[in-house]
C-alpha cells in the first residue's frame, strides 16, 4: 500500500506483501522506475513514512512480537534503526518540522514522541500521551495540522444509528 512520498518529490514509498510478509519498498517517480526493497526482513513491517527533510523513514515492525514504531535512516535501510514507541506502537507520523513523531500506542493512546536528528545521529528525547483514542477504521486513520495542535481522526462508531429505511418501488406508492 502506497503511503507516503519523499518531500523532493523524487521517491514514493510503500508496504506490500511479500513471501516473508509485509515489506518496505520505494520506487523512483523518474528513470526507471523500478521497485527498491527498503526493508525486507522475516518480520512484518507496514506503514511507512518519511521525515519533512527526507532523510529517516518511520515505520511499523513486529519484530519484538508486538508492533512498534521504528526510525531508520532513508533511503539506507540496511544501517542501524532506533526504537521510538516503548510499549507498542502503530501508523506514525512526522510532524511539519520533523522534531516530532505522533503514532496509536498499544492501548489506543495517541502518543507524541520528540526526537532529535543530527547529521546521521537519531535520538528519542521524549515519548508522552496526548489523549485516549477509540478504536480507528483502518491503517490510514488519522492525520496531523501542520502546526501539530489538531488531528483529524476516523474512528469506529460505539453508538447505535438510527436504522436505514428502504423503500422499494416507490414511485407506485406516489402514484396512489
Amino acid at each position: 500500500m502506497l503511503t507516503d512520498w519523499t518531500p523532493d518529490g523524487r521517491f514514493l514509498v510503500f508496504d506490500e506483501n511479500t513471501e516473508t510478509g509485509s515489506d518496505l519498498s520505494y520506487v523512483p517517480v523518474s528513470g526507471d522506475r523500478k521497485p527498491v526493497s527498503y526493508l525486507k526482513t522475516k518480520f512484518n513491517e507496514q506503514n511507512p513514512h518519511v521525515s519533512p527533510d527526507g532523510r529517516w523513514l518511520a515505520y511499523q515492525s513486529d519484530e519484538s512480537g508486538r508492533y512498534e514504531v521504528y526510525v531508520r535512516p532513508f533511503p539506507d535501510g540496511e544501517r542501524d534503526k532506533v526504537q521510538v514507541s516503548a510499549e507498542g506502537g502503530i501508523d506514525p507520523r512526522w510532524s511539519r518540522d520533523g522534531t516530532e513523531i505522533f503514532y496509536f500506542s498499544g492501548d489506543e493512546r495517541l502518543m507524541v514522541s520528540t526526537v532529535r536528528h543530527v547529521s546521521s545521529h537519531f535520538t528519542v528525547v521524549t515519548s508522552e500521551p496526548l489523549f485516549h483514542v477509540r478504536k480507528t477504521t483502518n491503517r490510514t486513520s488519522y492525520t496531523v495540522t501542520p502546526d501539530g495542535q489538531r488531528f483529524l481522526i476516523n474512528t469506529v462508531s460505539e453508538t447505535t444509528e438510527a436504522p436505514i429505511t428502504v423503500l422499494l418501488d416507490w414511485t407506485a406508492a406516489v402514484q396512489r
